[in-house]
């Protein structure tokens, strides 16, 4: 695996941790927002000064329903020891086979100069400070030269922090952590041609996918709208439905993104007898509209435009065909957007809609796609 992005999605791994065996990492983070640090090991001075910074800070953390995992090299029976002299109000994970290490490529250094860095002011700080603290150096273990690194990750398993240490130094204390997760809190970032869409964990009207990136195969047209019950969404899913093999003939499949819950995505095509060619993600929780920045209109107007006939035409064109308001879901100034991919998830074409009508139709994306 490469090193982790800003929006990547954190793996994940079964680890110990200083009193426990075999816990899943997605059940230590809880889906609450966290900060992983990852350093060396329990009898180093330095790593305990840091770790006493955090826990001296730790109710600031909380105030931004906030936990804190701390990763080292040390095994069970090290951190046990460490934790009887001196208790923690977070989590440490014991890996002291460095798999977090290699998977997310969190390197050591090449020498000792390297590790220490070109200034040494911070850590020689660290040093006074561990020795006033009355800490001393323990048994060393996994890789003395190994760097440390930070993460943040979002209560959906998102990344929207990645720091990896320069030198030994090189890592954000308590204050500026926190001055960190105020910065990325509710972090969005909108695609451009050459991003790559971030993963996500999503489900459908067929099921549960991991990742989103399973999805992608050829060309991936992502149809982000509002939700099922909207009529005119509902026309769309009818279109693309009604020409799908049009779709396939280019090499490209169709993904639809909605606030609906899956309940309503399945009643509704359920009731109309209606088996889709292709998927609805369900994201009730915008997870993914706030994560691309697909933002909500201020208001009814803005929603709206200068495009109330032409949506007057397409709402009858719906109800022609059968289609009726059904339940409200998700926010009612939901904006679309049209998204195209490659099957590595990198965007090949991006809209976002600055009304609710501002949308490609079926013809125009068919033709973009023998374009790209």
């Amino acid at each position: 695996m490469s090193r982790l992005n800003v929006l990547d999605r954190f793996p994940e791994f079964t680890v110990n941790t200083a009193f426990r065996t075999d816990v899943k990492m997605s059940e230590l983070l809880g889906g609450k927002r966290t900060v992983l640090r990852v350093l060396r090991y329990a009898g180093c001075p330095t790593c305990r000064i840091d770790m006493r910074v955090l826990a001296n800070a730790y109710p600031e953390f909380e105030k931004r329903n906030t936990q804190i995992i701390v990763v080292m090299q040390s095994d069970q029976a090290h951190l046990q020891a460490a934790l009887s002299d001196e208790p923690l109000p977070f989590e440490i994970i014991s890996d002291s086979d460095e798999v977090l290490y290699r998977t997310l490529e969190i390197h050591a250094a090449e020498t000792v100069e390297e590790l220490r860095g070109s200034d040494m002011t911070k850590l020689l700080a660290k040093r006074k400070a561990a020795e006033e603290a009355g800490y001393v150096h323990g048994d060393y273990e996994g890789n003395e030269l190994q760097l440390p690194a930070m993460f943040i990750i979002e209560p959906d398993g998102l990344v929207s922090y990645a720091h990896y240490a320069q030198d030994i130094a090189d890592i954000p204390m308590a204050e500026e952590t926190l001055r960190i997760l105020d910065e990325t809190e509710g972090l969005s970032c909108r695609m451009e041609k050459g991003d790559r869409i971030p993963d996500f964990s999503v489900d459908t009207q067929n099921g549960h996918y991991e990742h989103l990136r399973e999805m992608l195969n050829g060309k991936t047209v992502l149809w982000v709208l509002r939700y099922i019950g909207c009529t005119v969404c509902r026309f769309d899913v009818y279109m693309i439905m009604k020409r799908y093999e049009e779709f396939t003939a280019r090499n490209a499949k169709v993904i639809v993104v909605m606030q609906s819950d899956t309940a309503h995505l399945q009643n509704d095509l359920k009731q109309s007898d209606t088996v889709l060619p292709f998927e609805i993600i369900a994201d009730p929780g915008q997870v993914i509209y706030r994560r691309l920045g697909i933002n909500a209109a201020g208001s009814k107007e803005e929603l709206l435009g200068s495009s109330a006939e032409q949506l007057k035409r397409k709402a009858a064109a719906a109800r022609e065909v059968g289609f009726s308001h059904g339940d409200y879901e998700g926010d009612e100034l939901q904006l679309p957007a049209l998204f195209i991919l490659d099957d590595q998830g990198t965007v090949l074409y991006s809209h976002y809609a600055e009304t609710l009508m501002d949308m490609p139709g079926v013809d125009q994306v068919l033709r973009l796609l023998e374009t790209l």
